[in-house]
């Protein structure tokens, strides 16, 4: 397998990142409006940054809290040290650990763990994706009217984005077997990956919430677009990931009909 050595220590790390620091009680900060974080974020990628600059040196460092990259250029580790933070910090126990890491623009490898769930799910570019070393595809025979899709949270600070993610739902709800919102990019993408839901929404510009979960959904075989039904690049308003052409086609369509909205 290709970056064996470097998907190893990814989660090697990640594992004893979460058992270092995970049992200890959080002291929640506001970090601005409707949005939080915990003394477990900080301590994990402070941690996961170190083993980086050790392990590899040349390697650039993109994390969510204390990000030592501003660009994608060259091998970078994209970090996620708690995805659901707002889950965590009121005790629900949705919420992962994810990292990625890139070159360029180009995914290479990636990791979700869910410690409730007790769930490892990585994938490596080109050789597919893995929950607990079993292979892991799409649920791509579903039918529509039995589908799970779940979306990510309204964007307080795009209130057009909220308002185009808004009347999608609406179209989409009534086609759809189940709506879901977990409340964390790390369970939407791993799990329609898995086959456990259908589709997934993830309206975002952040690279961390993304990258991770995005190559799991490609190298599972799902069908993969912007908000506006077109590839998607980093920087883009959202992405969707869908396990077959139905249901991919309703949630694309949906979004792209929303926006043409005013």
């Amino acid at each position: 397998m290709q970056y064996e050595k470097e998907l190893s220590f990814i989660k090697a790390r990640m594992a004893t990142a979460y058992e270092k620091f995970g049992g200890e009680e959080r002291k929640i900060e506001q970090k601005r409006a409707f949005d939080l974080v915990t003394d477990l974020d900080k301590n994990i990628e402070r941690f996961l940054t170190a083993e980086i600059k050790k392990g590899f040196p040349f390697d650039k460092v993109l994390g969510e809290e204390f990000s030592s990259s501003e660009t994608l250029v060259g091998r970078t580790w994209v970090l996620d040290p708690i995805d659901g933070t707002c889950n965590m910090a009121n005790g629900l126990k949705f919420f992962g650990l994810q990292a990625a890491l890139l070159d360029g623009a180009e995914i290479l490898l990636s990791v979700v763990y869910l410690p409730h769930f007790d769930e490892w799910y990585y994938a490596v570019k080109g050789e597919g994706a893995w929950c607990n070393g079993e292979r892991i595809w799409v649920n791509d025979g579903v039918e529509l009217q039995n589908a799970l899709v779940s979306i990510g949270d309204y964007p307080h600070r795009n209130t057009e984005m909220a308002r185009i993610e808004h009347e999608a739902i609406r179209n989409i709800f009534p086609k759809v077997g189940k709506m879901r919102m977990f409340g964390g990019s790390c369970m939407d993408f791993a799990f329609t990956a898995a086959g456990k839901t259908h589709a997934c929404i993830s309206i975002t510009h952040n690279v961390w919430d993304i990258a991770p979960g995005l190559l799991l959904c490609k190298e599972a075989g799902a069908k993969v677009c912007n908000l506006q039904g077109k590839p998607y690049v980093f920087g883009d308003d959202g992405v969707i990931a869908a396990a077959n052409e139905e249901v991919f086609a309703l949630v694309k369509n949906s979004f792209i009909e929303a926006s043409l909205n005013e």
